[in-house]
């Protein structure tokens, strides 16, 4: 059936109508689609952050017990040594004891 010009005006407007709220629904769905993507990446972002600031912290800890091992084995004497403390040679100048 062949319609008029005002009706074919009226069905051109409903259809834009159609499409318009088809668009705006679709629009609404990404929109919610983007909010959670957002929460899983803010989530996930804390996760990563957590877990970097363990593995430093666990670094930090391993590197203080590295520091104190290696102070402690610094520090220690060796047999020989000992010996000559004992004796008082270890801090003695080499002419002071040249004259002994």
């Amino acid at each position: 059936m062949w319609k008029t010009g005002k009706e074919e005006i009226e069905h051109a407007h409903e259809e834009e109508k159609e499409a318009i709220s088809a668009a705006e629904a679709k629009a609404k769905e990404l929109k919610e689609k983007a909010k959670e993507a957002k929460k899983r990446m803010v989530a996930r972002f804390n996760n990563l952050k957590k877990e970097e600031e363990s593995v430093f912290s666990a670094a930090k800890d391993k590197l203080a017990a590295l520091g104190m091992k290696i102070r402690a084995a610094q520090q220690a004497r060796s047999p020989e040594q000992e010996k000559r403390r004992k004796k008082g040679e270890n801090n003695a100048s080499p002419r002071s004891r040249w004259c002994r």
